[in-house]
């Protein structure tokens, strides 16, 4: 309760959904989207009180970034409107505040975590969106295929920002239960995806054991662990 959440969710909701249940109502999830609008169907169908659904922000990948200008608003005198331009006016104004919100909210950082199921290259959503969590605080990344969290890691690990980057599979298996035959179902599937789990340590210097606290030991000749 009460955490600033980063969410990049390409599960239609399923992540989503999840983060805001948690929460119940108490905090902020902030989920980046793919295209102009996002498809988290899953949170329609929740029965979400109003609280937690109004925990919910999205921005899509064009709007996190500063430079990408946004087309002002055209506010109007709502007195002047008919009903049926009125309703509209009102939908699309309410929209745009809330699209501006959502960025001022993300640009001022602090963000308590970052969970990401998405189908994009890990370390390009890191590099874009790590700078807005603060320290000491857990990111999460699931993928299907462990190959790709490996690379992830590596680039972790190189970086020198992520503190112990884990690499976990993600699996449930069936047994039959019989009287002297209980053993694995024989046709359980082995793959349930994989999770990479670390922490980003924003503006830690570890010292390392020549007692250098530079990011790179010409010592040692490799990056700081």
């Amino acid at each position: 309760a009460y955490a600033k959440l980063l969410v990049v969710d390409d599960t239609q909701g399923l992540l989503i959904t999840g983060v805001m249940e948690r929460l119940g109502g108490y905090g902020i999830v902030l989920g980046v989207h793919d295209g102009e609008h996002h498809n988290y169907d899953i949170v329609r169908y929740m029965n979400f009180s109003k609280k937690v659904n109004d925990s919910l922000m999205v921005l899509s990948w064009q709007q996190i970034f500063k430079e990408e200008c946004q087309a002002t608003f055209n506010y109007q005198d709502e007195s002047k409107l008919s009903q049926k331009d009125l309703k509209f006016y009102l939908r699309k104004k309410a929209n745009y505040e809330k699209v501006q919100e959502a960025r001022k909210i993300l640009w001022q950082g602090g963000f308590d975590g970052l969970l990401v199921a998405s189908q994009y290259q890990p370390e390009s959503i890191l590099d874009t969106l790590v700078p807005y969590l603060a320290g000491s605080r857990p990111i999460i990344i699931y993928h299907i295929n462990r190959e790709v969290l490996v690379n992830t890691c590596v680039h972790m690990r190189i970086s020198g920002k992520f503190l112990n980057p884990q690499i976990t599979e993600s699996w449930l298996r069936q047994y039959q239960v019989l009287p002297g035959r209980t053993h694995p179902s024989m046709s359980t599937s082995g793959g349930g995806g994989y999770l990479l789990q670390t922490i980003y340590t924003r503006g830690i210097e570890t010292v390392i054991a020549c007692g250098c606290t530079r990011s790179y030991c010409s010592l040692l000749e490799k990056p700081r662990a």
